[in-house]
């Protein structure tokens, strides 16, 4: 990935100048570097990623720009600072080029942390957490502090061979499958903590989407997208944070963008790409949204016509995917909001909504879907304009 590559050259190569250069180091520029090693975090473990979707490749773009443009003034900074006789003092602030680029690299680690969530091919399902502001965190820090995270960053780079070093010990180096049902076993001695029955099919939903009974080592090496064994394990086993939209259309990369907006009120994401892994999940996780199932706190949105494969594999369009979802999750006891979200030439097919409560559909209004989900982020359950057909 030359592009990934690139953007981490750069990020070192500013980091270094920094710790290289006591003259610049002020709030400002400590701050910028604590930015700069959470946005490598984020970086590195697209690394050993085969494909980039074209959202998060224009946003790497983005950020390689930015970073270009931030070393750029901070070496500007930097040699006109030589020029004059107090370059031994630690300067009071950095000028405003620095500042704005600090803030250009804020909105930038808020979109990438992100967009790194969203897969292009999802297997099973994918969870997509809001992540917290990295300005509360820079911001209280103290310079100190900064000072010492630098020096010590060495300790927060992200495994990358994690994955394939639990494989090789715990499942075999000569073998590209593991049993399923010996999987969670092997996996909970390696964390030294339990796996409950239901981690597990959290987990098997994830891992082996199709009930295979084998888990191949490439989908296991898919699934540990930030790099963090443990963390990954413990986010997809555990209750999704509330709010929860979940959202089941089979067209990821086209809502990507719509995706960073939901997640930019703070709701979490889990996204599902067919009316069986929406029935597994839903199934798995029955107890879980009875518990909470209420419009303030979960909602869901599905597509009424979905791209699947059939029993064969083979790829069939169904186009009532809409109703057998809103069907299934009524039939189990599920009252939560439901949004059809689907386009004006298909909306003649989700007549049917107008037979169920709490449920509605859309002929590609976005106010009305953004209305909806912020609603959901608000904690509101009051709003009703969607409950309808072709709302």
């Amino acid at each position: 990935m030359d592009l990934v590559t690139s953007v981490c050259s750069l990020i070192d190569a500013i980091l270094e100048f920094i710790n290289n250069h006591d003259g610049v180091k002020c709030p400002t520029i400590l701050q910028i570097a604590s930015l700069l090693t959470q946005i490598e975090k984020l970086v590195v473990p697209l690394l050993v990623r085969k494909h980039l979707n074209l959202p998060l490749r224009q946003y790497l773009e983005d950020l390689e720009g930015c970073l270009m443009a931030t070393r750029g003034d901070l070496r500007a900074w930097h040699q006109g600072r030589s020029n004059k006789l107090h370059t031994f003092l630690t300067p009071r602030s950095a000028p405003r080029e620095l500042k704005d680029d600090r803030e250009f690299l804020i909105r930038k680690h808020a979109t990438l942390s992100t967009a790194v969530q969203i897969s292009s091919h999802v297997k099973g399902y994918n969870i997509v957490c809001p992540t917290s502001s990295i300005r509360l965190i820079i911001e209280n820090k103290s310079v100190q502090s900064l000072k010492m995270k630098m020096k010590g960053s060495d300790a927060d780079q992200t495994s990358l061979f994690e994955a394939s070093q639990f494989w090789k010990c715990y499942i075999g180096d000569e073998t590209e499958f593991a049993d399923s049902e010996d999987f969670c076993e092997v996996l909970s001695l390696w964390l030294d903590e339990p796996l409950s029955d239901l981690a597990c099919r959290r987990l098997l939903l994830r891992l082996d989407e199709h009930s295979t009974g084998y888990i191949s080592f490439s989908t296991f090496q898919e699934f540990i997208r930030n790099g963090n064994l443990r963390e990954t394990v413990h986010l997809f086993t555990a209750d999704p944070h509330l709010p929860l939209l979940v959202w089941i259309d089979d067209d990821i990369t086209g809502n990507i963008h719509k995706l960073l907006d939901v997640s930019a009120e703070h709701t979490t994401v889990v996204q599902l790409v067919s009316t069986a892994a929406a029935k597994a999940w839903v199934n798995v996780n029955h107890d879980f949204l009875k518990k909470y199932d209420d419009p303030a706190h979960i909602r869901f949105t599905s597509n009424q016509i979905l791209e699947e494969r059939n029993d064969y594999h083979v790829k069939v369009t169904n186009d009532q995917a809409g109703l057998q979802i809103t069907s299934h999750i009524r039939d189990i006891g599920i009252k939560a909001p439901i949004l059809i979200y689907t386009t004006k030439a298909n909306i003649g097919l989700t007549r049917y909504v107008e037979d169920y409560d709490m449920v509605g559909s859309l002929g590609g209004n976005s106010l009305i879907f953004h209305a909806f989900v912020a609603a959901l982020a608000g904690g509101r359950k009051d709003d009703s304009r969607w409950i309808r057909y072709n709302a």
